[in-house]
């Protein structure tokens, strides 16, 4: 439920939102957002505001329904003849039919709703099969000298962009006060590859527009996600090899003989991690505090999971640091391949590690130090192929975007051999390359990193030390290294 100071705000925003957003820059976006939407199909605009972005498609025979919160705003959509039909209602819980729509588009919502998950789920519960999902938010980088600056590139006079800046000021001040969050780019970024695995869906577009805003274009599936474990049918015999080894020998698993009270088959999980102790207390904690949830087999490595019977296993608890080293993006990748939703639970805090993770396909993250029940909710939450965070911590692990930069091998490389102390140019032959080429690749993973995190570093070194701390280079590679 979104608080009456959040609404306030957005309807006293409503009154000055044309004479901000009513530009060629808006339509810009929205005809490149709504590009190949052809005339009688039906488009459902989650938080269509004052109908901007849609009104072209109106315009051309498309049937679009408005869908926002804020009775002001929609009215003035409805008025203009900017939307076909309105409904006023949550954007992340319209209460609409489900699969009704050919495309559905949320432009501009995301990056300041308190939960870009939730309306991304309403967007493909509303979806139809083989429908488009179309999302436009702030790139990195967007600031307001940014976006000024596109809007003048897109047309709108020099009188008109320094209005619409001046009167963006205004609006901003309160915003912090009303309780609006602005997401990232990388947070946005992160929950839209998140929602692709959960949802099976597929990405057809990326790009960015003018230099400040991205848009995104997704497929929904064929058919859903892949469902929750069957029901529990009496027929179905216990099979010996489904029962794994525990840390102490004893037999692990769960007796499937045994439905839970509501004559379900419990929610199985597995669990890999390499410490004993804590493998050992977390299957007795499961086991003991939910009849819904059991966990089905306890392994040290992903390796040592695959060769289970792990058909039945409806979440994986992947600890991120595995004895045999390997990488946890990996981990999750071949965990995702065996049919199993991951969930993280780790006491890794360094936002590059976790994540990598989560692109990989991870949809949750519970720290070991947060209460037992985070890890129950969890659970369930992924699941039902949801995304899950346990805490503010775990929600800034995820959304700092210090974890979003993306070096490439050659620029890791450098900073690694730059831990060394060695001149530039032993470290070029080291790495066989010309020094002007490891000038290259060390100056773009600095304007790489302070594009993303609209800091400034003052120099290589010290870049070094931000990629350490934050986990694109492991201190272990650095001592091999020297």
């Amino acid at each position: 439920m979104l608080s009456r100071g959040y609404r306030v705000f957005w309807t006293l925003y409503g009154l000055v939102y044309d004479a901000i957003w009513d530009s060629p820059l808006t339509k810009a976006v929205a005809d490149d957002a709504c590009a190949g939407i052809a005339p009688g199909a039906l488009v459902v605009d989650l938080g269509c505001g004052t109908g901007l972005s849609s009104r072209a498609l109106v315009d051309r025979g498309v049937t679009v329904l408005g869908v926002d919160g804020v009775k002001g705003r929609l009215r003035r959509a409805t008025r203009k003849h900017r939307v076909s039909s309105s409904r006023l209602a949550e954007v992340s819980a319209t209460e609409l039919s489900p699969k009704i729509a050919d495309v559905v588009l949320a432009i501009n919502v995301l990056h300041v709703h308190p939960e870009p998950a939730a309306v991304i789920a309403e967007m493909v519960r509303l979806a139809a099969p083989r429908a488009l999902v179309v999302v436009a938010f702030p790139a990195v980088g967007a600031d307001a000298r940014t976006v000024r600056r596109a809007d003048r590139a897109a047309g709108r006079s020099w009188v008109g962009s320094a209005a619409a800046a001046a009167l963006r000021h205004l609006v901003a001040a309160p915003a912090g006060a009303a309780g609006v969050q602005v997401h990232t780019e990388a947070m946005v970024g992160l929950v839209l590859d998140q929602a692709c695995h959960a949802f099976r869906a597929t990405l057809l577009h990326d790009r960015v527009l003018f230099g400040c805003q991205r848009v995104v274009t997704i497929q929904v599936a064929t058919e859903p996600a892949p469902p929750m474990p069957p029901e529990y049918c009496p027929t179905d015999p216990v099979r010996s090899d489904s029962l794994s080894p525990t840390v102490d020998g004893t037999a692990g698993g769960v007796n499937h003989e045994a439905p839970t009270p509501q004559g379900r088959a419990p929610l199985l999980v597995a669990a890999i991690d390499d410490h004993p102790v804590m493998i050992r207390g977390l299957q007795a904690f499961l086991n003991d505090s939910d009849d819904e949830i059991a966990v089905e087999s306890i392994s040290s490595t992903v390796d040592e999971y695959l060769t289970t019977d792990y058909s039945r296993v409806a979440v994986v608890l992947l600890d991120v640091h595995l004895g045999d080293g390997s990488p946890v993006e990996l981990n999750v990748e071949r965990l995702r391949e065996s049919g199993a939703e991951v969930l993280l639970y780790t006491s890794e805090h360094r936002p590059a590690v976790v994540q990598r993770a989560f692109a990989s396909g991870a949809l949750g993250l519970v720290l070991k130090e947060d209460p037992e029940d985070r890890l129950l909710e969890g659970i369930r939450a992924v699941a039902d192929h949801g995304i899950y965070e346990s805490s503010r911590l775990a929600h800034q692990i995820l959304s700092d975007p210090r974890g979003a930069v993306r070096f490439t091998p050659a620029e890791l490389q450098v900073l690694r051999h730059l831990s060394t102390g060695l001149p530039w140019a032993t470290i070029a032959r080291r790495m066989d390359r010309s020094v002007s080429t490891v000038y290259e690749h060390r100056d773009r993973a600095i304007k790489k990193w302070q594009k993303a995190t609209q800091t400034q570093l003052a120099g290589p070194k010290d870049l070094l030390y931000q990629a350490t701390i934050t986990g694109h280079v492991d201190q272990e590679d650095l001592d091999e290294q020297r």
